[in-house]
C-alpha cells in the first residue's frame, strides 16, 4: 500500500508539473497569420489556399512560418498532403479555430508549433487524417467544445497527443488515431464528460498513455495502449467514473500491462469468464489505476482483429516435473479471432527438441479448441527445459506475434520419484524418504481431489497409486 501510494504522488507531480502550465496558457495566433474570413475571403489572398465555391479551400503548396486562423463556419480546409509549419514560437498555434462550426480540418502535415491545432469554444467540427508532428502539444480543445470529430490523425515526436480541458468538452469522438514517440496519449479534464474515445493506438510513449482529471461519463474502449513498462497505461484522479468497455463478447481495451505485467489469461470464455474456451478476452478485469473504475473484459491482443487470424492463448503443461523417461502431457489451446474457418499446424518444442506436430487444426470462426501432446522425456538430460508452441500463420494473417506461445513454467526433468518439493524449481535432485513419505500422504488422489499434486503421479496415469510409489522405491537414493 504505501509504494501504491508513493507511486500515485510521484506520478502526480510528474504530470501536473509537466502539464499544468501548458495547459493554463491559451493559445494564440501568429504575428504571420493566414486568414480564412466570414465572409469567405483568403486574407492575403497570395497565400497558397484556393477555393471556387468559399466552401471548400484546399492547399496548393507549403505554408512556412505562418499559422491559419478560421473566422468562418461549415468549411472544409483540405490540405491535400501539403506541409503547415512553424518556428516553434511560444504560444503559437498551427491552426486557430475560435468559436466556429462545422470546420473540417484535413490532409495537413502540421509541424513545429506549440499548439498544433487549437479550438476554442467550438463545436460539431472534424480533424481527419492529419500527420502531426515535432509539435509541443497535438490537438488541443479548450473551454467548451461540443460534439468533435478527431479521427484518423497521426501524431508523433512530439509533448502531447489530444487534450480537453476546461468546461461539460463533451460529445466528442476520438476514435482511430495513432500516437507514438509523446510524452502523453489524451488527457481529459475539467468536466470533460460523455466523450467516446475508441479505437486508437497510443504505443511507445514517454510518461502516460490516458490521463484523466475530474472527468467522468466517457466511454473508452478498442484502444491499444502499447507502450515500454516504465510508462501508466492510464492514471484516473479519484473521483472520475468512466466505462472502460463495451461490452461483452465485443470487449475493451488492450493493454501492455495487463498481458505483461499482471499476466492477465484467456483461458475462459462468456459474459461472466466461466465457461471452457477462449475468447481473446482476459478472464479476469483490469483495473483502472487510482480509480475505482475496471475494464472488465480487457483484450488479449491488439485491436481489430483481422479477418484472417489465429492465435495461441494458453500453454499448459500437466507437471512442473517430470521422471526421466516418463511421460507428461502439454495442452495448447487456440482461438480463431478472425471470420473465416481456418485450418492450419501446430508443432511443439521442449528447447530446440521437437516434441510433436499437429497437422490441419480447423477452428469455425469465434471458436477455441485445445490440442493435445504427449511428451516422452527418454534420452533427456536433466535439466529445466522450456515448452513452446508454434501456430503456422494462416493466408493473409498479418499478426503472429501469439502464434509463438512459451508456456509460463519451466518443466524439469529429474529423477523419476523426485516429487516431495511441489514448487517450481525448489527439487532437490534425489529421491529419499521424503519424497516416498509424501507420496504416501497423496496416496490414491487424483485430479479432482483437493490434496492432488500431479507430479506425484510419476507415471502419468491419473493417479498417484502404488505404482509410482514402487517408482520412487527403485529409484531409491539416486541422485541427478
Amino acid at each position: 500500500m504505501f509504494r501504491r501510494t508513493v507511486s500515485a504522488i510521484m506520478l502526480t507531480l510528474l504530470l501536473t508539473s509537466m502539464l499544468t502550465l501548458a495547459f493554463n496558457i491559451q493559445p494564440v495566433k501568429a504575428s504571420g497569420t493566414i486568414y480564412i474570413r466570414a465572409d469567405g475571403s483568403i486574407d492575403p489572398p497570395t497565400a497558397p489556399i484556393t477555393t471556387v465555391d468559399n466552401i471548400t479551400y484546399t492547399f496548393t503548396g507549403d505554408i512556412i512560418n505562418d499559422s491559419i486562423a478560421i473566422e468562418r463556419d461549415n468549411i472544409v480546409v483540405d490540405g491535400a498532403g501539403y506541409t503547415l509549419q512553424g518556428t516553434n514560437a511560444s504560444g503559437s498555434a498551427g491552426t486557430y479555430v475560435n468559436g466556429r462550426t462545422n470546420v473540417t480540418i484535413k490532409n495537413t502535415n502540421i509541424k513545429d508549433y506549440e499548439y498544433c491545432i487549437a479550438f476554442d469554444s467550438a463545436s460539431n467540427n472534424s480533424i481527419l487524417g492529419n500527420n502531426i508532428t515535432n509539435n509541443g502539444y497535438g490537438i488541443f480543445l479548450y473551454w467548451s467544445c461540443n460534439y468533435n470529430i478527431i479521427s484518423g490523425n497521426n501524431i508523433a515526436n512530439q509533448t502531447g497527443g489530444i487534450c480537453l480541458r476546461v468546461s461539460s468538452s463533451s460529445g466528442n469522438i476520438i476514435s482511430g488515431n495513432n500516437m507514438t514517440n509523446i510524452g502523453y496519449g489524451i488527457y481529459l479534464d475539467s468536466s470533460s464528460s460523455g466523450n467516446i474515445i475508441s479505437g486508437n493506438n497510443i504505443t511507445q510513449l514517454s510518461y502516460i498513455g490516458l490521463y484523466i482529471y475530474d472527468s467522468s461519463g466517457n466511454s473508452i474502449f478498442h484502444n491499444n495502449f502499447i507502450n515500454p513498462p516504465w510508462v501508466a497505461d492510464v492514471y484516473c484522479v479519484p473521483g472520475s467514473v468512466n466505462v472502460w468497455d463495451d461490452g461483452y463478447p465485443s470487449g475493451g481495451n488492450y493493454w501492455t500491462t495487463y498481458v505483461g505485467y499482471f499476466a492477465g489469461v484467456d483461458l475462459c470464455k462468456g459474459l461472466y469468464q466461466n465457461e471452457t474456451g477462449s475468447d481473446g478476452i482476459g478472464d479476469t478485469p483490469y483495473f483502472i489505476f487510482e480509480s475505482n473504475d475496471a475494464d472488465r473484459y480487457p483484450l488479449m491482443k491488439p485491436y481489430p482483429w483481422a479477418a484472417d487470424d489465429i492465435g495461441i492463448t494458453s500453454v499448459t503443461t500437466s507437471k512442473n516435473v517430470v521422471g526421466q523417461g516418463y511421460n507428461a502431457s502439454i495442452n495448447v489451446m487456440m482461438l480463431n479471432y478472425g471470420n473465416d474457418t481456418e485450418a492450419f499446424n501446430v508443432t511443439m518444442y521442449a528447447n530446440q527438441t521437437l516434441i510433436g506436430e499437429m497437422f490441419n487444426v480447423t477452428l469455425t470462426r469465434g471458436n477455441s479448441a485445445i490440442v493435445s501432446f504427449t511428451w516422452n522425456t527418454t534420452g533427456l538430460a536433466y535439466s529445466n527445459y522450456t515448452i513452446n508452441a508454434y501456430a503456422e500463420p494462416v493466408l493473409n494473417e498479418t499478426y503472429v506475434a501469439d502464434n509463438n506461445v512459451t508456456c509460463i513454467v519451466p518443466v524439469h526433468v529429474g529423477v523419476p520419484g523426485d516429487v516431495s518439493s511441489t514448487a517450481p524449481g525448489t527439487y532437490d535432485g534425489k529421491v529419499d524418504m521424503k519424497d516416498i513419505a509424501y507420496m504416501i500422504i497423496l496416496f490414491n488422489t487424483r485430479p479432482n481431489s483437493p490434496n492432488w499434486n500431479p507430479n506425484a503421479d510419476v507415471n502419468n496415469d491419473g493417479v498417484c497409486s502404488m505404482k509410482d510409489i514402487a517408482i520412487a522405491i527403485l529409484n531409491f537414493n539416486k541422485h541427478e
